[in-house]
Parts: C-alpha cells; structure tokens; sequence
C-alpha cells in the first residue's frame, strides 16, 4: 500500500563525489521519508525525543541561532517559534527553496536562508547557539566542521551537536 503516491514518480540523484556527501535535490522526498517512512518516522521521533528538550532548554527569546545542514527546516522551524532569529544553512538550494516554502506557509518571518557548505561557509557569528542535528556524519573533515563551528557560537553559548548511531564510531574515529 502506498502511503503517498505522488512520491512514487520522484527521482533522487545523490552527489557524484562521495567526500561531499549525500544532497538530497528533491526535498519532498525528503520530508516523505521522515513523516510517512516505517523506518523514517520512527527515526524522527527518536530524534526528537532527544534534541526538542535540549533546544527548548537552551534557546531564549532574546537569541539569534544557527542551525547548520537544516535541510527542509524541521528544527529550523521549531527554534524559529522560540528564537529572535535564525539563520539557516544548508548545502542544497532544492533543500532551502522547501523550507522557504514552509516558512511562508507557516508565516514565520525570522528565518534568514544561507546556501553554503561546512567548513567554509560566509555565514559569520557570533551566535547565541548553533544546532547541527544529523549533519556531522556527512562532512569529509570534520575537525575543520567543529572548528568552524565553535568559532560561530559565542563564548558561553550552547551547540546541540547530533551524530546517528550506526555512524557514531565512524565519525569518532575521524577526530583522529
């Protein structure tokens, strides 16, 4: 049975070069596989369990935030409600066009859309806090990501860093 058949008719292309990781060019398969995927809905709702207390914890009214790899805007729209502001960088144009769509859609205003790439990005802080949730694990070198991340954030500001389990020793293994 198909859940969503207009998904049936969506190509994927993932990146030819590897060390750049996976771009997702077609955002609503995206946002299908986590809202209607067995496997994907499940693993949004692990995440979430995790990630929604540390940011609700962390982010302050007052606070302009990052949100790093934020793909189609899931956390984006969630530190959105609870932010001043929030700059959102992903790598994918298609990825940022969707979550403009749905900031539209839900009228947020106070998300800014940054096209760029970890470790070299234009984006310049600092910030309140930073958000990279699922990101880390798709970065060829991930010291120069983490440095580049921890020069965003100011001092005694926070950073709610995720990697996915089955990847965890992977990327452990890549701090040297």
């Amino acid at each position: 049975e198909e859940v969503c058949p207009e998904m049936s008719s969506l190509p994927v292309t993932i990146a030819a070069d590897p060390s750049e990781g996976p771009v997702w060019n077609h955002p609503r398969l995206y946002d299908w596989y986590f809202a209607w995927s067995p496997l994907g809905a499940v693993l949004r709702r692990r995440e979430d369990r995790v990630v929604r207390p540390l940011l609700d914890r962390n982010v302050a009214a007052d606070q302009a935030v990052i949100d790093v790899g934020c793909g189609t805007g899931h956390h984006t729209l969630h530190l959105a409600r609870r932010a001043r502001s929030v700059v959102a960088l992903d790598a994918s144009p298609a990825m940022l066009a969707q979550l403009e769509r749905r900031t539209r859609t839900a009228r947020v205003a106070n998300v800014e859309t940054v096209l760029g790439r970890l470790p070299a990005t234009t984006v310049s802080g600092p910030f309140a806090g930073l958000a990279a949730i699922g990101v880390l694990d798709y970065l060829s070198d991930l010291c120069a990501a983490l440095c580049a991340l921890v020069a965003l954030v100011r001092r005694g500001g926070w950073l709610v860093l995720t990697v996915p389990l089955r990847t965890r020793s992977r990327t452990a293994a890549g701090l040297g």
